[in-house]
């Protein structure tokens, strides 16, 4: 099975929005940047509890800081995917962006075949360490930040492919 693969910036992008909600260490900073403005209240309503501040004024700060925490959990994801969106169009500005726009890639018996204007990569089935399936998207993981983006505009029979996929490899692969 042959496929046709054409990657702009705005796959490449939520592949790395996809990254950095679902990698392991990705996971771990992603609530802690979700956590850490109730964190960071609860220190200052603590502040005003030892200083004996008027009941009225800690009564006012502790609504204003769990406003201010329920409003910064909420609107997270979106700052992370603009933060992602930013850094991937900056490298793109300073031609760094890691992928070839146009590959074909060849589901072979033993490996996966790669083959960009640039290079030729082959990858073994037993190299794949997870594949996620999104709305848009099938990613097969190799490595920390490496992957196969399939935009799924780009398959002809996206279940032919998992079907496959879940026959050779080793890792968990979606239904």
């Amino acid at each position: 099975m042959q496929i046709h693969v054409n990657l702009y910036d705005e796959d490449y992008i939520q592949y790395n929005i996809h990254h950095s909600y679902y990698s392991y260490n990705s996971k771990k900073t992603h609530m802690i940047g979700r956590l850490s403005p109730f964190l960071f209240s609860i220190v200052f309503i603590a502040v005003f509890i030892y200083l004996n501040v008027e009941p009225l004024l800690l009564y006012v700060e502790i609504a204003v800081l769990m406003l201010y925490s329920i409003i910064s959990f909420i609107r997270y994801p979106k700052s992370l995917e603009k933060r992602v969106r930013k850094y991937v169009l900056r490298m793109k500005e300073e031609g760094k962006l890691p992928y070839d726009e146009e590959a074909m890639i060849d589901f072979g018996e033993d490996v996966i075949t790669e083959t960009t204007p640039n290079m030729t990569n082959r990858i073994s089935y037993s190299e794949i360490r997870d594949v996620c399936e999104t709305e848009g998207y099938i990613y097969l993981i190799i490595g920390a930040m490496q992957a196969i983006i399939l935009p799924k505009r780009c398959l002809d029979d996206k279940f032919k492919l998992l079907g496959l996929l879940k026959e050779k490899c080793r890792c968990k692969t979606p239904e």
